[in-house]
């Protein structure tokens, strides 16, 4: 029997959502700028307002436990910042 769901489904999902900026369906809010993230101090990312609304646009995600994904933001070089997305033992980092 063939799984319904399983992680790289998770993360093609989640790598879409973070792909596709706010509005980018006529319509729908789903999506996310992290281009706005970018010029912000670090202490200012409210990582749990961003897995809530991924949890919304991606209905999937909300069968999972909520301990089950994390995130952060690092900076990457001077003028850089990089998100990691932890689902599970699954770990997508996305530069900005």
């Amino acid at each position: 029997m063939q799984k319904l769901m399983d992680s790289a489904f998770l993360l093609n999902q989640v790598r879409h959502w973070l792909a596709t900026s706010i509005n980018g369906y006529l319509g729908s809010g789903y999506g996310i700028d992290l281009k706005a993230y970018l010029h912000k101090p670090m202490n200012t990312f409210d990582g749990d307002a961003i897995i809530d609304k991924m949890r919304v646009d991606i209905p999937s995600l909300g069968a999972l436990p909520r301990n089950v994904i994390n995130l952060y933001f690092e900076n990457a070089g001077l003028d850089g910042k990089k998100l990691h997305l932890t689902i599970g033992e699954s770990v997508l980092s996305v530069p900005l």
